[in-house]
């Protein structure tokens, strides 16, 4: 009895599997070109489920996605390529996962920004997007661009919440004056960082053209803005400091100091940081950067120079600080200025740039042949505190205090034949007052 039920078991069991059942190898008989399909572990008729008996008829239903990629159907919905009545499969190689979707500058190679005050216009430029700010940091299209409506603020502060805190209830920001994307460029290679003085400037004298007319006031006007940028002054509570460029001088015009330079002049591809800072302490001293620029000296054509500028090194949004005529000199022109708390000597590397912290008293012990764009207040000057540091140090410190006092031992040396002449003056009285003669 239980074998004839068992019988009957299996029999009512085959009944019940259709007898179209079949597998992908008799799909590719007639579709070889996607004998590579890949989708996950998915056969054929799991997308394709009204292809029940072979042949299929001609026409077969579209497959839907979104049985089983509801999430990500959700927030197609929602974007700017619903819009467009965009289906999966025109930007996802659905017989092929492993090739990925569609990049966005695939269908975008250059859209343009009409209601900016820029020639550019911000035009993403699609092959170098991987080497921004943005696009290091894993910061896709979509992230930004959720609809074809035009990018708000609203985007910018859901990663960059607490700039905006600052800056939306500034003077640019009331009455929408200017948007995040009106000076930041968010498809732009370089970093802030990374900008020059004349290209900080440039973002804000598309709107501000005539700087100059207004600041006609300031002593030197172009000489300031040759190495200031806007926010110095106009955002007082930005974090400064000075930032030293290497340059080449030579006959056909001046250029940056590249990395080939570097690589040629020591023979090697290491850092250029390990290049200078031999200890690896991270605190260049006189002993590495003299014999750095020496070596540099002979083996680059031109003439090696060091370009400063005073620049933000951390921007506070507040730009609304106007009418600032501060014309105590002082103020910026003394060696208790903020910046010079802070400063560094930018290098450059086979990718991008490092920024190494020097001191003043290094670069004020530079050697006389290199050609140096401006004067550091107070460092060319013996002070008081100089002799009593060096005087009080021992051993390797005060090697290297003697290094950073530079030219200020012709003070020193200046010093000491005074008070040996007013010593043998002294001397002399003394001895004429005794023997009286």
């Amino acid at each position: 009895m239980m074998r004839h039920s068992a019988r009957l078991l299996i029999l009512l069991i085959l009944l019940l599997i259709p007898l179209s059942l079949f597998g992908a190898d008799e799909c590719f008989d007639c579709h070889d070109k996607y004998r590579k399909t890949n989708h996950g572990k998915l056969d054929c008729t799991a997308c394709h489920s009204d292809a029940k008996d072979l042949p299929h008829p001609d026409k077969l239903k579209k497959p839907d996605c979104v049985s089983c990629h509801g999430d990500a159907a959700k927030m197609h919905g929602t974007s700017s390529r619903a819009e467009k009545k965009l289906a999966c499969s025109q930007c996802h190689a659905v017989h092929n996962i492993a090739r990925g979707a569609k990049k966005c500058v695939s269908c975008h190679p250059s859209v343009a920004r009409k209601g900016l005050p820029s020639a550019r216009r911000y035009l993403p430029a699609s092959d170098l997007y991987g080497l921004t700010s943005h696009g290091k940091s894993g910061v896709t299209c979509r992230d930004c661009h959720a609809s074809q409506g035009r990018t708000s603020d609203r985007v910018c502060v859901k990663c960059h919440e607490n700039v905006y805190n600052v800056y939306k209830g500034t003077a640019h920001a009331k009455g929408s004056a200017a948007k995040c994307t009106e000076c930041h460029d968010p498809h732009k290679v370089k970093t802030y960082k990374e900008l020059g003085t004349s290209e900080r400037m440039a973002v804000c004298v598309r709107c501000h053209s005539d700087y100059k007319g207004k600041h006609a006031w300031l002593p030197h006007t172009e000489l300031h803005f040759m190495h200031l940028e806007c926010s110095t002054c106009h955002s007082p509570r930005s974090e400064k400091g000075m930032v030293f460029n290497i340059r080449v001088r030579t006959d056909a015009g001046e250029r940056n100091l590249n990395y080939d330079d570097i690589a040629a002049a020591f023979g090697t591809k290491k850092p250029a940081r390990d290049l200078i800072d031999l200890n690896m302490d991270r605190r260049i001293t006189s002993s590495e950067i003299v014999p750095f620029f020496d070596r540099l000296k002979r083996t680059t054509p031109g003439t090696i120079a060091i370009s400063g500028s005073i620049v933000v090194t951390r921007a506070h949004h507040d730009y609304s600080a106007v009418q600032k005529r501060d014309k105590v000199c002082a103020t910026c022109h003394s060696d208790g200025a903020p910046f010079y708390q802070s400063m560094y000597i930018v290098l450059p590397e086979k990718k991008g740039f490092s920024q190494m912290p020097v001191k003043g008293t290094v670069l004020a012990s530079m050697p006389s042949s290199l050609a140096l764009n401006f004067v550091l207040l107070g460092e060319t000057k013996l002070r008081f505190s100089d002799i009593k540091a060096l005087l009080r140090s021992k051993g390797q410190v005060r090697q290297e205090i003697v290094q950073d006092l530079g030219f200020r031992w012709i003070d020193i040396i200046g010093i000491f034949v005074s008070i040996m002449v007013l010593f043998f003056i002294l001397v002399h009285i003394i001895l004429r007052v005794v023997f009286r003669r």
